[in-house]
């Protein structure tokens, strides 16, 4: 129950019902609930910019755990996260590197995988957009051996945006429409209004600006409809920078 609030950004209730399971395994033992429960915690710990405990979450698991074992594979993710979000580049690679390493050792190819998007991103927000489009294009490579179609959705997403970045906007759009084909069928409005900011952006780089504008207006419209007001102001204010660039900034 903990993990749908969570999906639904609903942290405060996914907090708590995870925060009750955690208690459970230890009442009975059982180390393992516990050790997924604490990831659980340390990821909603993360999004509600807890990252103190978030730490102390991982620093549980790992003190439950020893060495090489894999169960701390999702704890090394989490602290590269943690570090990649305050700039700390070094040590959010090593964080991912270490997560990666541990997942394929079990042949975990999924969360390897995830790891392996999360250190793209690093180098993304690092301004090395070409290490950033090698990882992802080996997190995809992983994923062929646990297909998750939503996994790769995700991943083709980041592609196109770090080739927006680059000017590359053919390749974007190519990125963005094979996402979409799995977003739209899999109903994933959140996802969905990011892509549709997204295709703005790389509309209003190429000058198609009615394009642009319809996109961002669908973008706003599932925000709304979500009652997500971050990512509703994201998509106006996406929407104000290309009115601004049109020389319209009064539109």
């Amino acid at each position: 129950l903990g993990w749908l609030y969570q999906q639904l950004n609903r942290y405060d209730q996914a907090h708590d019902h995870t925060a009750r399971a955690s208690a459970l395994s230890v009442q009975n033992d059982d180390d393992a609930t516990r050790i997924a429960a604490l990831d659980q915690l340390a990821v909603i710990a993360s999004a509600r910019a807890n990252y103190t405990a978030a730490q102390r979450h991982v620093a549980e698991v790992f003190r439950l755990t020893a060495g090489d074992d894999p169960r701390r594979g999702f704890g090394w993710s989490v602290l590269g996260y943690i570090a990649l979000l305050h700039g700390e580049w070094e040590n959010a690679i090593a964080g991912y590197a270490e997560s990666i390493r541990l997942h394929l050792a079990v042949g975990d190819h999924r969360l390897a995988a995830q790891s392996e998007q999360g250190l793209a991103f690093v180098y993304y927000s690092a301004g090395q957009p070409e290490q950033a489009i090698a990882h992802y294009q080996l997190a995809l490579a992983l994923l062929a051996n646990h297909p998750s179609v939503m996994d790769a959705a995700m991943i083709q997403m980041e592609i196109g945006l770090t080739y927006w970045h680059l000017q590359d906007y053919a390749r974007a759009l190519e990125m963005y429409k094979q996402s979409e084909t799995v977003l739209v069928n899999t109903k994933s409005r959140v996802y969905l209004s990011h892509l549709y900011n997204n295709y703005g952006l790389v509309y209003g780089s190429l000058g198609l600006f009615e394009q642009a504008e319809q996109c961002f207006s669908r973008s706003i419209e599932l925000a709304r409809e979500l009652a997500m007001p971050q990512l509703t102001a994201n998509a106006l204010d996406s929407l104000a920078q290309m009115f601004a660039a049109m020389g319209l900034p009064d539109k």
